[in-house]
């Protein structure tokens, strides 16, 4: 297990300090055991917030990867609507030039349609 330097600093000098009122005070055994407990109770929650930082550091690692591959697929949503919207803008321009093959079938329906509307009319 490694620890951060500034999270090494602050146990060792949280054991400094409780050695150093060790010796001021010539502690009876049960002071000794109480001091021994806190000690335990402040690395206990120093591994749990360690533990639960590594969680936090994974989880957003996560969602970091969740943002790029969204971000590229918004990217390439817009791209294909890009060309989307440039394909049906030429085709409205195709209509009314009467020189293309969509606008030639266009018209050649239409003669169609009205060549069989006569028909039934008759």
């Amino acid at each position: 297990m490694t620890l951060e330097e500034s999270v090494q600093h602050v146990v060792m000098t949280a054991i400094q300090e409780l050695m150093s009122k060790e010796i001021l005070s010539s502690p009876t055994n049960d002071a000794v055991g109480e001091l021994e407990q806190q000690l335990k109770r402040a690395l206990e929650e120093l591994q749990e917030a360690l533990a639960e930082k590594e969680e936090l550091r994974q989880r957003c690692q996560e969602l970091d990867m969740q943002v790029t591959a969204l971000q590229d697929e918004k990217n390439s949503l817009v791209s294909e609507n890009e060309m989307m919207n440039e394909k049906l803008d030429q085709m409205d321009g195709s209509f009314d030039d009467p020189n293309t093959m969509v606008a030639k079938k266009f018209f050649h329906a239409q003669l169609q349609l009205e060549q069989l509307q006569e028909e039934n009319f008759r």
